[in-house]
């Protein structure tokens, strides 16, 4: 037993118009002549074409503050950019300044600005960096000039978007307020040098060190200098009171020949009178008694004269003692200027110690007030350089040096007529 296979699609529409040719036939003539008669009856419609290429041609950098950004150009343009310039040429704006609508717009406004947007036709060209852009028209004059308009106003409105607008006067601005701020940086710095006397920290510093240095070695020096010349004045005071300040010159012997005469007669009469007392006194009386004692005593200093002759001598300054005194005056003095010189090179150090500690202090808020001078005058400096390139980019702009560029102005193409279904028909 056969199994039963469906006919085939080809095999269907074959048969159908085999065998009911005419009804096909009457069919087809009559689509025809509907679609004919319309495109006839039909109001007839002119379109203007211009070609707009997307490029690089401006290569710009972010307006920002960084001074180590990269104007960065890849060369191709993407399919983002691309869509924006189609948005913005099918944008309301664009359309309400090609009319020279400018405001709240009534009904009737809303509806020409509709209808202009409808009558444009925006398309990108596939892997290229064109843009297509189209507009009917009951003439090609008018759709010439409406185009024309529309790409103008699509201009004015890419020139008002662009980001570089209003930068200059905002950059002038950043750069008058820094270059005040680097004003007042600069006199707070030269305020602080001037109250703590530096002309450059470093090099101070440098000269105080080497002068510290100097200083405790000139205060070794003299330290050593004046334990010197005190051990000197002691040896010499001790020398000096060892040293007579005079010395003998002449020694002479003279006998007392005269004193021993005189001594003598008194002796004679003293023993006279002790001869007549005993005559009238007994021996122990008193008056006896001290006539004896005279004599005794008289006779003890003849012994003496004769035995102890009177003798002469001279004596005259002591010239070794004359030298100790002068070469001890010499050291005592010199060792009072070196004193006065010690105390002096203390005094000195001292100061010098107090520089340098005030150096010391002073160096983390100079340096910080190095940097902040050192950061306004670079944020001036890239301030005004920003503030010249969005003047750069406002000339261009202003020159309609942008990034899209008409290649091909709007010309009258071919005669166009729109059928009242979606479907578009040419007819020549």
């Amino acid at each position: 037993m056969k199994s039963y296979a469906p006919p085939k699609l080809r095999q269907i529409v074959t048969e159908a118009v085999f065998r009911r040719s005419r009804i096909f036939l009457l069919t087809v003539f009559v689509v025809m002549s509907i679609v004919l008669l319309v495109t006839v009856l039909m109001h007839r419609k002119y379109k203007a074409e211009a070609k707009l290429m997307v490029q690089p041609v401006r290569s710009q950098a972010t307006l920002g503050t960084n001074p180590n950004q990269q104007v960065m150009t890849s060369g191709e343009v993407s399919p983002t950019e691309i869509n924006n310039e189609v948005d913005l040429l099918q944008s309301q704006g664009v359309a309400r300044r090609a009319l020279g609508i400018s405001g709240a717009d009534t009904t009737g406004e809303q509806n020409a600005v509709t209808q202009l947007q409808k009558s444009i036709d925006v398309v990108p060209v596939h892997q290229s960096s064109n843009i297509d852009v189209s507009l009917t028209a009951d003439s090609p004059e008018e759709a010439t000039r409406q185009l024309q308009k529309v790409l103008d106003a699509y201009f004015v409105e890419r020139q008002n978007s662009s980001r570089s607008g209003g930068a200059a006067q905002f950059f002038d601005e950043q750069s008058l307020q820094k270059s005040k701020q680097v004003d007042l940086d600069q006199q707070a710095l030269t305020d602080f040098e001037v109250k703590h006397q530096i002309a450059d920290l470093d090099d101070e510093k440098k000269q105080q060190v080497t002068r510290v240095g100097l200083l405790q070695d000139n205060l070794s020096a003299a330290e050593a200098q004046l334990a010197s010349a005190i051990s000197r004045v002691a040896s010499q005071r001790r020398e000096l009171a060892a040293t007579p300040p005079r010395t003998r010159t002449t020694v002479r012997s003279i006998t007392n020949q005269y004193s021993q005469e005189h001594l003598n007669t008194e002796l004679v009469d003293l023993q006279n009178h002790l001869t007549e007392l005993l005559k009238r006194y007994p021996p122990t009386s008193r008056e006896v008694v001290e006539a004896r004692e005279k004599i005794a005593n008289l006779q003890k200093a003849i012994d003496n004269a004769g035995t102890n002759p009177a003798g002469e001598s001279a004596t005259d300054v002591n010239p070794t003692y004359q030298q100790l005194s002068s070469a001890l005056a010499l050291s005592v003095s010199e060792a009072s200027g070196l004193a006065a010189q010690r105390d002096q090179l203390q005094v000195q150090l001292k100061e010098a110690r107090q520089r340098m500690a005030d150096l010391e202090e002073s160096t983390a808020p100079y340096a910080a007030l190095q940097r902040k001078l050192a950061q306004s005058q670079e944020d001036y400096k890239l301030y005004a350089q920003r503030s010249g390139e969005a003047r750069v980019n406002e000339a261009l702009d202003s020159a309609k040096m942008f990034d899209v560029s008409l290649v091909q102005p709007p010309v009258a193409g071919l005669r166009f007529s729109r059928a009242p279904g979606p479907e578009n028909f040419l007819c020549w």
